[in-house]
């Protein structure tokens, strides 16, 4: 794993609304689930303690919108359709618990 400093501008590329390769965008835009860096935000925010509270809610607000957007895809009537989901299905529950640790982590620090 890269040093907390590194770790802490990897999440903010990953959840800033103006960077196209960022894990948001490519989500919401692109409609496409980057689970290798999915993996590495939630472990980043299991592992680091992340002072800044305003991009601990940040995240959290990136985390909870991506979830949403694992429901919107599964909503038949919903438009919004993940390209790759069927590579990120399976693990969807495992997600969804992921986050609710992190929820709970950020906001207890």
């Amino acid at each position: 794993m890269m040093n907390k400093t590194d770790d802490i501008a990897f999440l903010r590329e990953q959840i800033d609304r103006d960077n196209d390769d960022s894990f948001f965008v490519l989500l919401y835009d692109f409609c496409y689930f980057d689970k290798k860096v999915f993996k590495k935000i939630l472990k980043i925010c299991l592992e680091t303690k992340i002072e800044d509270r305003n991009l601990r809610a940040e995240i959290l607000d990136i985390l909870h919108f991506t979830i949403y957007l694992m429901l919107c895809h599964r909503d038949k009537k919903d438009a919004y359709k993940i390209k790759n989901f069927k590579k990120v299905e399976e693990k969807f529950g495992d997600y969804f618990q992921i986050v609710r640790q992190i929820s709970r982590k950020f906001i207890t620090e």
